[in-house]
């Protein structure tokens, strides 16, 4: 008797659809679930409560994750990293256009050599610079964090 009893209690859950509670997450029926706006009997009493949590919580996050400008840090290593990469970019660049001129004052022929190498003297102190930046960039980043905390 019992074995039929089961039975017929497995096969009326499989028949009846289970909706998910939003707050909880517990299987409820599908007349709850509508009943109740997607809320369980018990969250359902308790959703002015939450919602008004939820609410509150956000409007903390928010006040929280306020972004700090990285170029106001007071970080002394950031700061001598970027007075590097601003020096090694003033000679680079310098050096780019007195080599471009120079090449091309020696004679017609060497022109494009002077163009290009200035050109390429000009790149390569770019790339050059992107590691000194990145350095300082991270440093400042690492600032940040510790402010925040």
């Amino acid at each position: 008797m019992e074995k039929a009893e089961t039975k017929r209690r497995i096969e009326t859950m499989k028949k009846m659809e289970t909706m998910q509670c939003k707050e909880c997450c517990r299987d409820i029926s599908k007349e709850v679930y509508e009943k109740n706006n997607g809320y369980c009997n018990i969250c359902y009493a308790d959703r002015e409560d939450i919602e008004s949590e939820k609410k509150e919580f956000n409007k903390e996050k928010k006040s929280e994750t306020q972004y700090i400008d990285s170029s106001n840090s007071s970080n002394i290593v950031a700061k001598k990293f970027k007075l590097v990469v601003k020096t090694i970019k003033i000679i680079g660049y310098v050096g780019a256009v007195i080599i471009a001129i120079m090449f091309m004052s020696i004679g017609d022929l060497w022109v494009l050599t002077g163009f290009l190498s200035g050109i390429a003297i000009a790149i390569t102190t770019w790339f050059s610079t992107l590691l000194f930046e990145a350095i300082a960039e991270g440093l400042n980043l690492l600032q940040d964090i510790k402010n925040k905390l």
